[in-house]
């Protein structure tokens, strides 16, 4: 007898967040290896009495899927690596980045990391033992904590998994520096994720020698790759149907996504929505619907992330991406166009400079190759902010064009 469809399952999915879309994994399995790579690096360096190699980052657009990878390496750490997801904001301090650290390497051995939390530090310690040799006090800096804190089991070093870093202060910066040059002794190998301005950010915090081989930046997922997680998700709900069928919906959801883990991410939910509408058939599902849903959500996410700033500039923006085109366009080429546009504007919220800083912050911008080239990196974005900046309704038909 066939299984019932996980319908609570599908329903629990369909209103997750975006930032909860590690769930049906795929790909970037280059990115993972660069991963382990690096903690074997560091094991390498220190062995040898050498400094450590410094951090990895992983760069890209707005929903290229850099949470999901940290969230993939907390879940699944590299042999012999222990994890630690962290956010920004335990980084107000010295003091408090160590106190956090402390808790989580020393704390109970027997946690399991389900998901990165964004308020607190999440551990996926696997067999490794650390100790706090000082139960009476706490640590006030990472080196004293370094002095107190002893390690055994089976794992010499621990990733430290940063989100957002595009968003550090220069204090917080000063700190992942001090982890970056292996100033406080701790087997800590920051990986960091970030939209494009993220190097520039650390670079200004004291981290601008970084190895080029663990400078990972995210396109879009490799071809089939969106298909498998479609296939993924169906098994993990028990949603039975002919391998036809099956098969149609991958492709189909592929060519919806444009392959970009986001995109993904909201024609998936589209779909779980649509087969609660049918208790779990996918043989009675409709791809038109779903479709639609998926470009509205889409939307949606599009509209959240439009800033105050480029509300107001909205016709200005959508002038500067048609002049660039889909074409990665030289940062002084891109400053002399927004400056003459401003001339013919009453745009005066930033100067020409600050708004293309505040373009590539937004992700409006991405610098795919690191050579200062900036292009906005998702058809359909571009195609919604220069339907805003038009005056034309973003509705979901407007986004859906790939």
């Amino acid at each position: 007898m066939r299984e019932a469809p996980d319908l609570d399952g599908l329903r629990e999915f369909s209103t997750e967040t975006a930032r909860d879309s590690g769930r049906f994994f795929v790909g970037r399995e280059a990115a993972l290896a660069r991963v382990a790579d690096a903690a074997a690096g560091w094991r390498r360096a220190v062995g040898a009495g050498q400094a450590p190699f410094g951090v990895v980052l992983i760069s890209g657009a707005p929903g290229a899927g850099k949470t999901a990878i940290l969230h993939q390496v907390l879940k699944n750490p590299p042999k012999s690596v222990a994890a630690l997801s962290i956010p920004l904001l335990r980084l107000s301090s010295e003091e408090t980045l160590a106190v956090s650290l402390r808790n989580a390497l020393a704390g109970p051995a027997d946690r399991a990391a389900a998901s990165m939390r964004p308020s607190g530090v999440t551990a996926n310690l696997g067999l490794a033992k650390f100790t706090w040799d000082r139960a009476s006090t706490s640590p006030a800096t990472l080196s004293e904590l370094d002095d107190g804190l002893s390690v055994g089991g089976g794992a010499d070093t621990v990733v430290l998994l940063i989100d957002e870093v595009q968003n550090a202060t220069p204090e917080q910066a000063r700190m992942l520096a001090a982890l970056h040059q292996g100033a406080t002794g701790l087997p800590l190998v920051p990986v960091l994720a970030g939209l494009s301005d993220a190097g520039d950010v650390l670079a200004r915090g004291g981290i601008s020698r970084r190895a080029v081989e663990y400078d990972i930046r995210l396109g879009r997922l490799d071809e089939g790759e969106s298909a498998e997680a479609v296939r993924m998700m169906l098994d993990a709900f028990r949603i039975a149907g002919s391998d036809a069928v099956r098969e149609r919906w991958g492709r189909d959801i592929e060519a919806a996504s444009d392959r970009w883990p986001a995109h993904l991410k909201t024609a998936l939910t589209a779909l779980a929505r649509e087969l609660l509408r049918t208790d779990g058939d996918l043989a009675l599902a409709n791809w038109d619907r779903t479709k639609r849903d998926a470009a509205a959500l889409r939307t949606a996410g599009y509209a959240a992330g439009v800033s105050l700033e480029m509300e107001n500039a909205a016709t200005l923006l959508g002038q500067f991406l048609r002049w660039s085109e889909d074409q990665p366009v030289r940062r002084v080429h891109a400053l002399a166009e927004l400056q003459r546009l401003m001339g013919l504007s009453a745009f005066r919220d930033m100067e020409p400079e600050e708004f293309l800083d505040h373009l590539i912050h937004q992700g409006v911008l991405h610098d795919p190759n690191g050579d200062w080239r900036y292009l906005c990196p998702i058809p359909s974005f571009r195609d919604f902010l220069i339907r805003r900046g038009s005056g034309a309704e973003t509705t979901p038909e407007g986004t859906d064009r790939q």
